[in-house]
């Protein structure tokens, strides 16, 4: 009976350890993911972030041919091809996108990506082509550059405030 017991024990013990050893290895890998998640999310912002600087490029070229008279209507355009926000959908699935962000950070950030896009890019050169026959294209570019900026900071909010300075647990 004192073998069986300890036996039982032995058993009892082992099935603990190995939960604990279980607990401990899904830690260790939900850590290591959340560090992944955080790096690519840095990554793909950096990457747009960058991406506003060739814009505000375009644009400024854009308003001294305006500003010039020489422009044609085939010439305004507005390109947002380069935006790349294919990252944000495995991290989307996986929950860590959500989880990092929280719904101030998600609800900045899905702002600028539906603003700052091909699709978006379309319209905004359809409005301009318009502001520019009544005259008010150099307007219409103040008021995008406006738009800009308050994206730029959704994105730099996104770098700074809302994971990137507090620690992985």
């Amino acid at each position: 009976m004192h073998t069986e017991m300890i036996t039982g024990l032995g058993v009892f013990l082992g099935i603990v350890a190995g939960v604990f050893v279980q607990l401990m290895a899904h830690f260790i890998m939900f850590h290591f993911q959340t560090k992944n998640a955080i790096e690519i999310l840095r990554s793909e912002v950096e990457l747009n972030t960058s991406e506003l600087e060739n814009l505000r490029t375009q644009l400024r070229l854009l308003r001294g041919r305006i500003s010039a008279g020489q422009v044609q209507d085939s010439e305004l355009f507005i390109s947002m091809d380069s935006f790349n926000y294919s990252a944000m959908d495995p991290l989307i699935q996986s929950g860590h996108f959500h989880k990092l962000l929280k719904s101030d950070g998600v609800r900045q950030y899905f702002g600028a990506v539906r603003f700052l896009n091909t699709e978006n890019a379309m319209r905004l050169v359809t409005m301009l082509r318009d502001e520019h026959q009544a005259n008010k294209s150099l307007n219409f570019l103040d008021w995008l550059d406006h738009k800009i900026d308050l994206h730029e900071e959704a994105f730099r909010k996104t770098l700074g405030d809302c994971i990137f300075d507090k620690p992985v647990v």
